[in-house]
Parts: C-alpha cells; sequence; structure tokens
C-alpha cells in the first residue's frame, strides 16, 4: 500500500498490529489516551521518514489540544468503526486511583 492509498482507518489497523514492547503483534495498547498520542506522536515526528521523506497530502487525523494531551475526533470516530463491527475488541478494567 503506498502513501496516497492510505487513510486514518488503514493507519489505525497497522498501528493495532504492529509488534509492541514484547515483539508480539497484535499487542494491546492500554487506554485510549495512550493510543492518541501514538498517532499524534507518528504523525507528528515519524511520518515523513516512514514514507520516503514525502508528506501525505494532508493529515489523517486533525489534532486538537485536550486535557490530557492531543485529542481526533476521526480517531475515536474511526476507532468506534472497527468496534462496531467487532474487527477490534476492548476489554474494560478498573484502574486503582492512589490517594
Amino acid at each position: 500500500m503506498n502513501k496516497a492509498n492510505m487513510d486514518g482507518k488503514d493507519f489505525l489497523l497497522t498501528l493495532l498490529y504492529c509488534p509492541g514492547i514484547t515483539n508480539t503483534t497484535n499487542e494491546p495498547i492500554e487506554g485510549r489516551t495512550k493510543l492518541t498520542k501514538a498517532v499524534f506522536l507518528f504523525e507528528e515526528e515519524i511520518e515523513k521518514d516512514f514514507f520516503n521523506s514525502t508528506m501525505l497530502l494532508s493529515p489523517m487525523f486533525q489534532f486538537e489540544p485536550y486535557n490530557y494531551g492531543p485529542y481526533s475526533q476521526k480517531l475515536f470516530d474511526d476507532l468506534k468503526f472497527f468496534l462496531s463491527i467487532e474487527f477490534i475488541l476492548t476489554e474494560y478494567t478498573s484502574i486503582p486511583i492512589y490517594i
């Protein structure tokens, strides 16, 4: 797939499939905030090198500042799409709060 054919949904699936810290594919990403920041950092720092030093015609996701860092409505819409067709799965866990 070349850069002209890649859209946000393609990139999101690629990111979710790539090996993580344990070097296994499909490794879970813990939290939507972590996923959002990974996509944001890719677009800001790595994208130009990843696509042979050429930029995409327009960013895949439009980010804006939010409480915990960057936010993209399109990213969450794409994520909801894959969740609705059960192509990706989420697991809800309780995160301990330390006071």
